[in-house]
Order: structure tokens, then sequence, then C-alpha cells
């Protein structure tokens, strides 16, 4: 799923599972985590929307991940994963503590370097417009620094009108979306495009 909502749950799933449970997180650049959003029907519609909730996803996860022993949680960042998924692979084996049965990880290396995600990555450094960029790194600079991500544009800011158009918007997508679904329509994006 494109945005299964675990980080929402991630106390009840700490309630539900023995204290021995492990957790792993996979972090994915938020840019191109928008743009797979924005092409869901019930994604949001705007950069500054999406740059928000991928925010507020690692941060709800990582103030969890603060309660945890550290054996209990590990993150790697998908686009690791396709560049180099033996190495990421060995290292969930060890984090898991259990050994990958006997090519497995050979397996992986070829469904990945053979598979149509191989390149599944900085698809926003060719799909995102100047507007676009500043918009999501003023909001999300900081959490892409963190994750190591590159950023494009020093000091990008917000304009002072900009948050007040799109958290309108935003929310007019989910009452369009509420009322659709009420009346048992196929949920849509309101707008018809990214903005």
């Amino acid at each position: 799923s494109k945005d299964p909502g675990f980080y929402r749950e991630l106390e009840t799933l700490a309630t539900l599972y023995p204290a021995e449970a492990k957790y792993l997180c996979v972090v994915r650049d938020g840019r191109d985590v928008a743009l797979s959003m924005m092409e869901q029907p019930w994604g949001q519609t705007s950069w500054y929307a999406n740059a928000r909730l991928w925010v507020e996803t690692y941060r709800r996860i990582t103030t969890f991940r603060e309660t945890l022993d550290p054996r209990r949680y590990w993150e790697f960042r998908y686009e690791d994963l396709l560049r180099d998924p033996e190495t990421v692979a060995t290292e969930l084996s060890v984090f898991l503590e259990r050994p990958l049965e006997p090519g497995r990880i050979e397996r992986l290396v070829e469904d990945i370097s053979d598979g149509p995600w191989r390149r599944n990555y900085d698809k926003w450094k060719t799909r995102m417009s100047d507007k676009d960029r500043r918009i999501y790194e003023a909001v999300a600079g900081g959490w892409l620094d963190r994750f190591g991500y590159e950023r494009t544009l020093e000091g990008a800011r917000v304009r002072a009108w900009e948050p007040i158009v799109y958290e309108t918007q935003e929310l007019v997508r989910r009452a369009v979306r509420k009322t659709r679904l009420a009346l048992g329509e196929p949920s849509a994006n309101p707008t018809g495009k990214r903005r």
C-alpha cells in the first residue's frame, strides 16, 4: 500500500505485540513519495500537503522509536535497497537475527536488477518544477537532511499566503472524497491535477 497508515497506530501495535517485537522502517525520499501519492485518487494534491504528511509520518515514527530498545528498531532507505539490495538484505538478516535461506539474497538482487522498480527513485529530479521543489524543501528540508537526501535549493521558503491556499485545497479534497464515499461513488482528485 502507498500509505499503510501504520505510523498512526504505533502505540497500539506496541500493546498488541510482545516486548521483543522488532520494527522495520523503510524511508523513501518524500519527493518521490509525493509523486506516487498524487497519482492516487485518495492522495494529497499539493506538494505542500504531501511534505507535511511525510514530515508528520517520520516525526511520529521517530518519537515512537525513542521509546524502544535500539535493538528493536531498524530503518533503511528504499533507494539503498534498490541500489545495493545485497547489502541491505544482509543487514536486515542481522537485525532480525535470522539467516536468510540459501539463494534468497541472490534472488532478491536478481528480482530488483531485472524488475521495473530498479530505477524507481529520483523521479522528482525530472518531474518537479522549481516551485514544487521550493515548497517541498521549505516544509520538509530538515527531514530530507536528516535522512541524507540532497536538497536543490538553499533557504527555500513558503510564502505567507501559500499554507492557507494549500490547506484549504486539502480540506476541500477530503470533504469531496468523504462525500463521494458516503454516496457510494469512487473517490477522485477533485481538482483533477497536481499543485
